[in-house]
């Protein structure tokens, strides 16, 4: 590997920052380097405005687990249903309105004896046009095997930005606001099971128009062995098409010393700083050839949302600090509605919540720190509701605060 960085003064308040690097790995058998490079510039147009912005490069090669992690199951729902059944939702799997649906059956055929033989399309095969005969069988709950994939190619990500920040002359005040767009090829991530037999059932009419068994996502279902129900996906991670995401940072923060305000007893500096990321889009392509769907204001990916607030109040003298954040996260659409606009999925209402902080210096060598997260005790939102389940015991932990409030108490010895 070879590297190399550069700052240039350019003239006045202008600076030029390049850097470039090339590197060669070897990973499963493949061999391949990797160029990225940057160059940003920074400009102090006065002594309380400067402009900012640029344009990187980068490279990024699989890591251990997206390359070799053992098979895990997941259950999962998928509301439109497999396409082989009569009362799939898909308009390209087996239902009369399909101009393809001969094609669609063979398909179905094809996978189910793959499986199990005669016995698994033997219910099938008495007739298909009304598969299944029953609806004992469940017709959304289905399981996707999580597993690395050696084949991977390393992803390419290319970022613009342009940003700008002013101070006011004591610095008390500062304003910034930055916008990016980062177009991602081949990014790496996991295949979902709707995403598999979209591209084997041909629904674009380009990604198996032979209806092949032997398609590549076609090779990725498993199908009962005994009933020829959809079964399992293997949801390897793999190179999907695209995506292209794009966004403004906005930041404010503003310090006083209180006695400035007028409070010439009360020592100390109070503050308040708040950053908002306003989403623009979050659009992704699952695989070459497929549409490509913008996923903002939805809960996939762990929470796109359309905007996300967080501000922290500060107070702090030569002793004491305290501090209270707030952490807001707007309403939210299920993160199945931008794949299925008619899904009955509803959405995640408005979330507030409050972390106090307190902080005291005994001295140089010992401080004192105490706390109390999600002081208001808030309930974490409920996630996944429909007219058919309340998903009372249903949330995202990793955006909803399951734990309640809690408190905590440290001491700092420094030596």
């Amino acid at each position: 590997m070879s590297c190399g960085e550069i700052l240039l003064p350019v003239f006045g308040e202008f600076e030029l920052e390049l850097g470039a690097r090339t590197s060669d790995f070897s990973v499963a058998g493949q061999t391949d380097n990797a160029n990225t490079y940057k160059a940003l510039f920074s400009w102090g147009a006065t002594d309380t405005l400067r402009f900012r912005g640029g344009y990187q490069r980068a490279y990024r090669t699989p890591n251990v687990s997206e390359l070799f992690s053992g098979p895990s199951s997941n259950p999962l729902i998928w509301s439109q249903g497999e396409p082989c059944r009569k009362d799939t939702l898909n308009e390209w799997g087996n239902v009369p309105g399909n101009p393809t649906r001969a094609q669609v059956q063979a398909l179905c055929r094809e996978l189910m004896f793959r499986e199990g033989g005669a016995t698994a399309t033997a219910e099938f095969d008495v007739d298909p046009n009304n598969y299944p005969a029953t609806s004992a069988a469940v017709a959304t709950v289905f399981s996707v095997q999580r597993q690395g994939n050696p084949n991977l190619e390393p992803e390419l990500a290319k970022t613009q930005t342009l940003g700008v920040v002013w101070q006011s002359q004591r610095k008390a005040l500062s304003v910034s606001a930055d916008w990016y767009s980062i177009a991602l090829e081949g990014a790496i991530d996991e295949l979902s099971f709707s995403t598999v037999y979209q591209q084997c059932f041909n629904y674009n009419g380009s990604s198996n128009p032979s209806y092949s068994a032997d398609n590549e996502f076609c090779g990725l279902i498993r199908r009962n062995e005994d009933t020829g129900a959809a079964g399992q996906v293997q949801g390897l991670y793999y190179n999907i098409g695209t995506r292209d995401i794009a966004g403004v940072d906005f930041d404010v923060s503003w310090t006083a010393d209180l006695a400035n305000l007028g409070f010439d007893r009360m020592p100390g500096e109070i503050g308040v700083r708040s950053s908002i990321n306003y989403m623009l889009q979050w659009e992704s392509t699952a695989v070459p050839g497929s549409p490509t769907i913008d996923y903002k204001g939805s809960l996939a990916q762990n929470g796109l949302y359309d905007y996300t607030p967080f501000t922290t109040f500060t107070y702090r003298n030569d002793r004491l600090s305290v501090g209270l954040t707030w952490r807001y996260l707007p309403k939210v659409d299920h993160q199945s509605i931008p794949d299925n606009p008619t899904s009955d999925f509803e959405p995640t209402d408005s979330y507030d919540l409050f972390n106090l902080n307190l902080g005291w210096r005994f001295n140089d060598m010992m401080r004192l720190r105490a706390g109390i997260d999600n002081l208001l005790d808030k309930w974490p939102n409920v996630v996944g509701r429909n007219p058919e389940n309340n998903a009372n015991i249903t949330t995202n932990t990793g955006r909803y605060d399951p734990l309640g409030r809690r408190g905590y108490l440290a001491l700092e010895v420094t030596f």
